[in-house]
């Protein structure tokens, strides 16, 4: 069972600043989806041409950023994939596990999703992850071109001429909220003492981000649009934006998507279908967890962060919900799987590193999780003389130490490392070359 924690909104300033409820509860999320991926199969991105120039654009996929980072993602694909229905309202039925090994039709539970995306994050950053690409900085403006949405699109094959909307709302930082969470309920799950989140509020009569920022695209929906897609069968709809991301403040920017239905329907007593009984037309969204049946990573100073709005009371009011606040380990909605094409005229250098800096080129970890030994394969771009490899555990305490010695640069190393002996959970490794490090997730199970 899937539960979340209740935040309360107080009150808003002119300023965006508010004030959080003292009591805050609970609630159990029992609504989950029955649907599979189908033949659908680990992703192939979409082959969106890297610019040759400095100070242009670049594509950020925050579920790509992540796999880079921690490997654990597309490698246990089948595990870690996850799709939901939304509506945008909640008059239509949809088939969801009952909690006790049956299925329920009740009305549909999530209105839309959303995103915060922060260009200047070290997943994005990094070396290892993007070499070469366009660096985003802290402080500096950028523009939101395009948007894009990864999902599956599934329609009724009797009904050709009804045509559904995806809408798809972006705002800029002077309309999102942000706040320092310290509730040991929710900090307890990410070994940090703060985590600082960035959220936008919800206009229900628009189906779009609140705010004067807000740039609403809606992208009309057609038989042929289930042919929008992607390799792997995933359907792709992408649209411009034209927003612009002031370099005051976090300089983060916002996105939610809500499906529109253009067909008719008689509320709460028709479903929408499932599995290859198609009723009414429906879109559903596609979100990673970074690991099957573990928290997400936090890393501190980092934005990021997916989000849900629910069509029933919360106690969240107008405010989408960020992953952080689900308490259960196996809550499979903490990355949605959006695409956004940004553009930083200021940005004058390139991800990378000095002459002097050991660079990483390559660095694994298989298999993750890990049972019995992991394979570490250390691929570096200059010699290193002294390489240690360091295993520490969720406090932060190192509990293995292997030293691998030189690596010549160019050369694959591999080390492997039993961790039979280590309790199952999240340990971070840590690469020692020289005295410059890098570091990521190991999953023991």
């Amino acid at each position: 069972m899937k539960k979340i924690l209740l935040f309360g909104i107080a009150s808003f300033s002119a300023i965006g600043m508010f004030a959080q409820q003292n009591n805050k509860s609970i609630m159990s999320v029992q609504k989950t989806e029955t649907e599979t991926i189908g033949k659908r199969t680990a992703p192939v991105m979409p082959n969106h041409t890297k610019s040759k120039t400095r100070a242009a654009s670049r594509w950020f996929d925050v579920v790509d950023a992540k796999d880079r980072t921690t490997g654990t993602i597309f490698s246990d694909f089948a595990n870690t994939v996850n799709t939901g229905i939304i509506w945008h309202d909640s008059t239509m039925k949809a088939l969801y596990g009952n909690g006790a090994g049956g299925t329920i039709q009740s009305a549909i539970w999530l209105k839309g999703i959303g995103q915060v995306i922060d260009p200047a994050a070290s997943d994005f950053n990094s070396t290892a992850n993007y070499p070469g690409e366009i660096a985003f900085e802290r402080g500096k403006g950028y523009s939101v071109d395009s948007v894009g949405v990864i999902g599956i699109y599934d329609r009724n094959p009797a009904k050709p001429n009804v045509v559904d909307t995806l809408i798809v709302s972006v705002a800029n930082n002077s309309d999102i909220f942000r706040w320092n969470e310290t509730q040991a309920a929710v900090i307890g799950n990410y070994n940090t003492d703060t985590i600082k989140v960035a959220d936008p509020a919800y206009n229900f009569s628009k189906n779009a981000i609140d705010g004067t920022s807000t740039i609403i695209k809606k992208i009309p929906l057609t038989a042929s649009s289930v042919n929008d897609t992607i390799g792997g069968g995933w359907n792709y709809f992408e649209t411009p934006v034209g927003l612009t991301v002031g370099s005051a403040g976090t300089n983060v920017a916002a996105i939610s998507v809500v499906f529109k239905s253009g067909d008719t329907w008689t509320p709460l007593v028709d479903s929408i279908g499932s599995g290859t009984n198609i009723i009414y037309n429906r879109f559903r969204f596609v979100s990673f967890e970074e690991a099957s049946g573990t928290f997400r990573g936090y890393t501190k100073g980092d934005y990021n962060v997916s989000s849900i709005i629910q069509n029933d009371t919360t106690g969240w009011g107008d405010l989408f919900i960020p992953s952080f606040y689900y308490t259960g380990a196996d809550y499979g909605y903490e990355h949605h799987w959006l695409q956004w094409k940004l553009t930083c005229p200021t940005c004058a250098s390139t991800v990378g590193i000095n002459e002097n800096e050991i660079s990483f080129g390559k660095v694994s970890v298989s298999p993750n999780p890990s049972t019995e030994s992991a394979n570490f394969s250390i691929y570096l771009e200059n010699d290193a003389k002294n390489v240690t490899i360091e295993i520490s555990n969720a406090l932060g305490q190192v509990v293995k130490t292997t030293k691998v010695g030189s690596i010549a640069a160019n050369t694959a190393s591999r080390t492997t490392i039993s961790v039979a002996d280590l309790s199952a959970g999240m340990y971070i490794y840590t690469i020692n070359a020289d005295g410059q490090k890098t570091s990521n997730k190991l999953m023991v199970k």
